[in-house]
């Protein structure tokens, strides 16, 4: 309980009589000052009494309509506020919602001699996920306005935005668009599957639906499934970062957001596909969620309701982020040229030298990352046939170099969707022309993933910023060419 401005004035009085009584030895402002602070006292008591009753008997209720929406609409939602019987003093109830949530904070007031407040607004939902919200703060105010007491409150409702497409994910390669829907089996495992008829046989519950053949069910009375000869299951495994990088963004849209909506869209034609699917997630504390592969509907459901419920309590958070360039070979080579060095050492190579003083350093760290750890567990112990999807962002390139390489060992095939961390600036984009570079190094680096054998690399982004950025290097170019031209004229 917080004494308001009031009460702070009343007790400044009380200590200015309590002074003068000392000083003076005057027996008159003793008793102000006794009166006042008596007063406190009883006031403080009588406000936590009223208070704590009220606490009591309020009830909030939230409710939102629908519950389940596609993601970039709306839903309604309520917040009712009621008390047993009136007050004589004003209850407030603040509401708000997480970052991923478009909707501005609200509150709502029951006035002294009510009973009951409400409040409406529709909180829209940029990216797909399931949302707990919002978070309740009841705010009560003592009769004499002399104290205020703000508790929080548990009553939450949960949506669910479902994704629907990309929307203003862009998915593609050097700022060119990815034809097609990407994790599609036609695409990433062409001729997996064969086309001659080998068997019949009964229908198990781990098999889908989609497999029964329904002429022959029909005329035998029993589910039964076809099979065909060379028949070859392609495995899928998701492995996606949620480490505190991936939260840099807008409020509304972080880099974790739209990598999750690309690992709903590959689940989607994973199921379609009737395909065996993994998912592995990591964060700072390491790997968080890992299941093993399987193709039932049950398991497509739990993958999707995991991804969902992904990070849709987090807070946005902007960290700086440090890229690194470098590979175990070049570290090596770094290495062998400052202890190679004859003359005296810069203050900055002095710096460096005992990062190099073991040059299996890197390396180790590298395979201390979570991500390396992730890929590592399953690379020998799935069939060749195996395609990884790494999601994740530029914040570690090297790191991400060396997972990629590792999930390609042996005849496996990987893909890595990235987010370049140029691109989700927490303020947007600010210097277009300092982006475009930036932008132009990330796409030196995605190359770099993609000329590893069996290995492809697309860039994940905000539509509108990448066209944005990608027009003004275009504009440049444009300008440069001019002047080229003006000079030779």
């Amino acid at each position: 309980m917080r004494p308001t401005r009031r009460w702070w004035s009343i007790a400044a009085v009380g200590a200015v009589l309590l002074a003068i009584s000392l000083v003076g030895n005057r027996f008159v402002p003793l008793v102000g000052a006794s009166v006042l602070g008596a007063y406190c006292l009883v006031t403080a008591a009588r406000a936590v009494s009223t208070i704590t009753t009220a606490d009591d008997s309020l009830a909030v209720d939230v409710d939102a309509t629908p519950g389940r929406v596609p993601a970039g609409s709306e839903t309604t939602v309520t917040v009712t506020a009621t008390l047993d019987a009136p007050v004589d003093h004003p209850v407030t109830v603040d509401y708000t919602f997480p970052a991923s949530v478009d909707a501005a904070p609200q509150s709502l007031t029951i006035t002294p001699g009510e009973r009951r407040a409400h409040a409406t607004c529709a909180p829209s939902f940029p990216v797909a996920g399931r949302f707990s919200f919002p978070d309740l703060t009841v705010t009560y105010e003592s009769p004499d306005g002399l104290f205020t007491q703000r508790v929080p409150r548990d009553e939450q409702v949960s949506v669910t935005a479902e994704a629907q497409g990309t929307g203003d994910i862009h998915v593609g390669a050097g700022g060119d668009t990815l034809r097609g829907m990407f994790g599609s089996h036609q695409e990433e495992s062409q001729g997996t599957r064969g086309d001659d008829f080998a068997d019949l046989r009964e229908y198990q519950p781990t098999d889908s639906v989609r497999r029964i053949d329904w002429k022959t069910t029909a005329r035998l009375d029993t589910p039964h499934v076809r099979e065909y000869e060379a028949e070859r299951e392609q495995l899928t495994r998701l492995v996606l970062d949620a480490r505190s990088t991936l939260t840099a963004g807008d409020s509304a849209r972080t880099k974790l957001d739209y990598l999750r909506e690309v690992a709903l869209s590959i689940l989607r034609n994973t199921e379609r596909s009737d395909d065996p699917v993994a998912l592995t997630i990591v964060d700072d504390n390491g790997i968080r969620t890992i299941t093993d592969a399987a193709s039932t509907v049950d398991h497509y459901r739990r993958l999707r309701e995991t991804l969902l419920a992904l990070g849709s309590e987090q807070q946005t958070r902007h960290r700086r982020t440090v890229t690194a360039e470098t590979g175990p070979a070049d570290a090596q080579a770094a290495s062998t040229q400052l202890t190679a060095r004859t003359g005296p050492l810069t203050t900055f190579e002095l710096t460096l030298m005992p990062y190099f003083s073991r040059t299996g350093s890197y390396v180790a760290q590298v395979s201390a990352d979570p991500l390396f750890t992730a890929v590592q567990q399953h690379v020998g112990e799935v069939s060749s046939g195996t395609w990884t999807v790494l999601l994740t962002d530029d914040t570690e390139r090297g790191r991400v170099v060396e997972t990629m390489k590792l999930a390609t060992r042996g005849s496996h095939r990987a893909t890595a969707f990235v987010t370049p961390s140029v691109l989700f600036e927490p303020r947007g984009v600010s210097d277009v022309e300092s982006a475009y570079e930036r932008l132009v190094d990330f796409e030196e680096f995605r190359k770099r993933i993609h000329r590893i054998p069996r290995a492809n690399a697309y860039e994940v982004a905000p539509d509108g910023r990448l066209r944005a950025v990608l027009a003004q290097g275009s504009e440049r170019g444009r300008q440069q060419t001019r002047r080229r031209r003006s000079a030779d004229d």
